[in-house]
């Protein structure tokens, strides 16, 4: 990932490729990032990226748990509330579920979702970096 910010156009793209990774490792700091960047006018982008870069490198060192996963996902499906037909809900559903009983891998349900992002054209989440992550 890249880390080296020369503006704050940079630090915003990379929150918001990252977000629901992010949230994955720890939904609180990731609302702390926001926070950061939303206070760019008041404060000078280097301090502003120093704070950020501090947070960051607390939450990389935290751990992803099932339940995080699960929220980030359940976030991510809010995107596709008013697009998806029973049948699809009901496949997102089915596999949450099986990941939550450790019969799937995680993976299976960040190709579903990156399918579903494409079919409906959902270009926040088709950049959203955790579809990538293993």
């Amino acid at each position: 990932m890249e880390i080296n910010f020369k503006n704050i156009n940079d630090l915003i793209k990379f929150q918001s490729v990252n977000k629901y990774l992010f949230m994955a490792y720890s939904p609180e700091k990731q609302k702390t990032l926001w926070n950061i960047i939303s206070k760019y006018d008041k404060t000078n982008f280097e301090i502003i990226k120093n704070e950020f870069l501090e947070i960051y490198f607390q939450i990389i060192k935290e751990e992803i748990t099932k339940w995080k996963y699960i929220n980030a996902i359940s976030h991510m499906f809010w995107y596709f509330k008013n697009d998806l037909d029973n049948e699809e809900k009901e496949k997102l559903k089915f596999l949450i579920e099986k990941y939550n009983k450790n019969e799937i891998k995680i993976n299976e349900l960040f190709i579903y979702l990156k399918e579903l992002s494409i079919k409906y054209n959902k270009d926040y989440i088709k950049k959203q970096s955790i579809l990538e992550f293993k």
